[in-house]
């Protein structure tokens, strides 16, 4: 495995168990240059990596951190989906 990633972005649909909807909500996800850095960056990484870069990150998804998130969480979602429903009507 090169670089020790199991696969590409496009092939995995890295990291959404439904990247069909994804795809109508926001066409050309899969190659957006973000979620490309977050599966090279931990998402598919082997170990030892994975674990080296999940330590790194560990603090800002803290239980205390992802609460006090939570709001702002909420109407990010509530907006992807209002554009969703949206564009099937």
């Amino acid at each position: 495995m090169k670089g020790g990633v199991r696969g590409s972005v496009a092939q995995l649909g890295c990291g959404t168990r439904t990247p069909q909807l994804a795809d109508l909500a926001a066409p050309g996800w899969r190659t957006h240059p973000a979620v490309e850095e977050a599966c090279r960056g931990l998402l598919l990484r082997d170990p030892p990596e994975h674990g080296r870069l999940r330590r790194i990150m560990q603090a800002a998804f803290s239980r205390t951190r992802l609460a006090a998130l939570t709001g702002r969480i909420d109407q990010a979602v509530v907006g992807v989906l209002d554009h969703l429903e949206s564009r099937l009507r």
